[in-house]
């Protein structure tokens, strides 16, 4: 059997050509070394021409007759996608459009050895997919992120990457109100089970959003999308009250594909917070201090649900809707005992009753119209609605020098729309040149009310000089323009993206306006150099932005305990970040290593400022600094061994420079840190696996001090069973408990230092069960499965 000449450009240009793309299911991104094969309509064993997709995903045959015919596209760990066309004559040049594939290796997939890497880079983007993480079968979200090269998480549960926490959250590359407002407390409790990948975009183009000075993390859920009726039960328990529940389903009628999937977590985190401050006199005296000793237990349930439709609309459109649902309550105790010496010695307990929750649901659609290859235009709109309850109840107990109780109340309600609209357009120009365009909008409306009760024997007196309400409006408009061409082997794109911003602070308590416009250009540059099949060159370049949220803007202050406060600032500017990345991709069939330069220059950086006020309170403000600078290294090393082996090593230096010479602190401040993290996946049996976790982290640099080291080691292991339709997993989070946090201010008026962790290992046991789905997995369209993998896969063509 031979096959036609694929590739031959020499060819009298009247021979008929038949072009397609093949790309990821959900976000359409090409999908390069796809087997592409071509059958007769009605003879499902006559193969009669194979190609593999090139970088972009493309492929092209050429020589057809005219007939009937069948194409199957498929790759390692997928479903074969199966795309039938006829050709009128000899000549006819025919565009198949897009063909989308989605990743997914499950037991209904071990007719092929092996899996997808946990771990992939590209030249733009980190892919973690978390459904080849033991972590994922019974942790959450945050659980994973520490799993994620260039990601850290503190005990704190604040999330950074490369050094600075300041990062876009999307969700199915849609924004987030709750992960904007508060991402530690969403992140989580986001169960694992219900993410497919993260994305990490450090450099994107000025297509994306500049928000965000570390760049975007995209959380993309579950969406099976198998023929048939496919189902997934989850579920595990532990200590410290940790209980869990997952369910995916979806339903593929082959034109439309309907899913929906839901999880519930609870749990109760014991933990011991020991805070000492030292208010100073600025000539080396100390003029009070303050102790506190916390026992708190963080107590959490969230139910996170979602459901939609995607589907094929005629011959060139494709259309989803999608709607989310989260709730979060939280339920915390603590109690509280302090020690001030000021001018006298003074002893008191705080005991703290917290019960409060967010709320969030949202409603995307989205509109693909493709005119042929590479030209294409897409509709996006995004409705979401964020309710936020923040209930405190205090009581102060004091027993020096005399006895006595202060009973208050702290309420915080945050509530508002965010609506995002989006239109892009891209355009083919020869063959070798791209134009996009684009508009973005974006509309925010928050308000936020804070109420403040005092109790004086039954009865509960609002405090007026404490209550507030403030309300925050932001619009965004945006338009963008990419332009990108090939050379060879060298691939440019060249971005510039301009916004209005139009931002108001409406302080109803004082019924004072607070205008804070500006209009920003942002462009982006990115040039990939092809050093041979299998390795390249890229340098990456962006300016993000860092906006205040309604938070940071809100100037009435937040109480977080009767004695520590946040303010905002209303005037603050946006920080302004230029950020650079020149990194080399080298890889092989079972190994990829990628070490990358970063870059950031940050001016009018925000700033946290610490300092006492009103005898015994630590008040927080936010205002802009002069400028700071950060630069790295940053390995990463993928690799696999005889498919029974997967591991992936990471290891970040950072350079860190401050100033902050306009707060009054002592000029520019630098250091050097680094982290390192390491990932092992092991096959013991052909159903026993094996997962260790473990990371470290330096200390690292702030305006007013450091935050100390931290190491954190975790370990899993899953037995499949019911032949792998099951499993049962096994997880160790934090095996010596060794993760405590550790954070020091010292300046000439303050010393602050602060010390917390949970102190305890969590061990987890979870369940996983898979319902085959009715459709025929071992058979596409008649094509044996076993066949279809075996005949198709071709070599990697010689470069010409």
């Amino acid at each position: 059997m031979g096959f036609l000449c694929l590739l031959s450009f020499g060819q009298a240009p009247t021979e008929s050509s038949v072009t397609g793309q093949v790309v990821e299911y959900l976000t359409g991104e090409p999908f390069q070394y796809v087997d592409v094969v071509i059958y007769p309509h009605d003879n499902d064993s006559s193969q009669l021409a194979g190609n593999i997709t090139d970088r972009e995903g493309k492929f092209e045959f050429k020589g057809l007759k005219a007939g009937k015919y069948k194409l199957v596209a498929k790759m390692m760990n997928a479903v074969p996608q199966v795309k039938t066309f006829a050709l009128v004559d000899d000549n006819e040049q025919l565009e198949l459009g897009k063909i989308r594939i989605e990743m997914e290796f499950t037991a209904d997939s071990a007719l092929i050895e092996g899996k997808r890497s946990v771990y992939a880079v590209k030249s733009q983007k980190r892919i973690y997919n978390v459904s080849e993480d033991l972590v994922a079968q019974t942790g959450l979200l945050t659980d994973v992120l520490r799993n994620i090269p260039s990601v850290t998480i503190g005990v704190d549960g604040n999330v950074s990457l490369r050094g600075t926490s300041n990062i876009t959250y999307l969700i199915n590359g849609r924004p987030s109100a709750l992960l904007r407002n508060n991402p530690m407390a969403v992140l989580s409790q986001i169960p694992a089970n219900n993410i497919e990948r993260v994305e990490v975009i450090t450099a994107p183009s000025a297509k994306y959003r500049p928000d965000g000075a570390g760049g975007i993390i995209n959380i993309v859920l579950k969406k099976k999308v198998k023929d048939g009726v496919n189902a997934t039960i989850q579920g595990n328990m532990g200590n410290l009250q940790r209980r869990g529940l997952g369910l995916n389903l979806n339903y593929n009628l082959g034109n439309v594909n309907l899913f929906g999937n839901y999880a519930y977590k609870s749990s109760e985190t014991p933990r011991d917070i020991m805070d000492e401050r030292i208010d100073k006199d600025g000539r080396g005296g100390i003029e009070s201090s303050f102790t506190s000793l916390e026992d708190i237990t963080f107590g959490a349930r969230s139910h996170i649900a979602s459901a939609g439709a995607n589907f094929e609309v005629g011959e060139n459109g494709f259309f989803e809707i999608e709607g989310n649902y989260i709730f979060i309550n939280n339920n915390n105790i603590s109690t509280t005992d302090w020690t001030v010496n000021d001018l006298q010695l003074r002893n008191f307990t705080v005991d703290r009753n917290y019960d409060g929750y967010e709320i969030e649901y949202d409603l995307g659609v989205a509109y693909e119209h493709s005119f042929g290859e590479d030209h294409e235009l897409t509709f996006d709109f995004a409705y979401d609605f964020f309710d936020e309850r923040e209930d405190n109840f205090y009581r102060e107990i004091y027993t020096n020098p005399s006895n006595g109780l202060v009973d208050s109340r702290n309420l915080i309600l945050k509530v508002g729309p965010t609506i995002e609209t989006a239109i892009d357009y891209v355009r083919p120009i020869g063959k070798e040149s791209e134009l996009e365009v684009g508009y973005f909008g974006q509309f925010i409306d928050n308000d936020i009310t804070t109420l403040i009760q005092d109790q004086v024997g039954e009865v509960w007196n609002t405090n007026e000089g404490r209550s507030s309400e403030f309300v925050f409006e932001q619009n965004i408009h945006a338009v963008y323009a990419n332009f990108g061409h090939t050379f060879d082997v060298l691939s440019i794109t060249a971005g510039l993206r301009a916004e209005q911003a139009l931002i108001t602070s409406n302080l109803i308590t004082t019924n004072t306006v607070v205008p804070n416009d500006y209009f920003k250009l942002y462009p982006s540059l990115n040039l990939t150099y092809e050093l041979g099949d299998f390795s390249e060159i890229y340098f990456n370049y962006s300016k993000r932005v860092n906006r205040a949220d309604p938070d940071e803007q809100n100037p009435f202050p937040e109480y977080k305990s009767p004695r520590e406060r946040d303010a905002g600032n209303p005037l603050l500017l946006p920080e302004q970040i230029h950020a650079g990345e020149l990194g080399v991709l080298v890889r092989n069939e079972n190994l990829t290593f990628a070490p990358t330069l970063f870059y950031r220059y940050t001016f009018d950086a925000f700033t946290e400022f610490w300092e006492i006020q009103e005898d015994s309170i630590l008040h927080t403000s936010f205002t802009n600094s002069d400028s700071y600078q950060e630069a790295g290294l940053e390995f990463a090393l993928i690799g696999s061994y005889k498919n029974t082996l997967q591991y992936n090593w990471s290891s970040t230096i950072f350079y860190n420079e401050i100033d902050g010479s306009n707060l009054g602190l002592s000029g520019r401040k630098s250091n050097i840190t680094w982290e390192t993290k390491a990932n092992i996946q092991a096959s013991l049996t052909n159903a026993t696996f094996l997962q260790l976790n473990a990371h470290y982290q330096s200390e690292r640099l702030t305006p007013q001090g450091a935050f100390k080291p931290i190491f954190l080691l975790n370990g899993g292991l899953r037995q499949d069973i019911l032949k792998k339709r099951a499993s049962i997993i096994l997880m160790v989070s934090d095996v010596f408990a060794s993760l405590i946090f550790e954070s020091v201010v010292d300046t000439d008026l303050l010393f602050r230092q602060t010390n917390y962790g949970r102190n305890r290992q969590i061990v987890q046991v979870g369940f996983t069960y898979n319902l085959r789905h009715s459709g025929k997995r071992s058979k596409v369209e008649g094509i044996p499965f076993e066949d279809a993998i075996e005949k198709t896969r071709l070599p990697i063509p010689e470069k010409e």
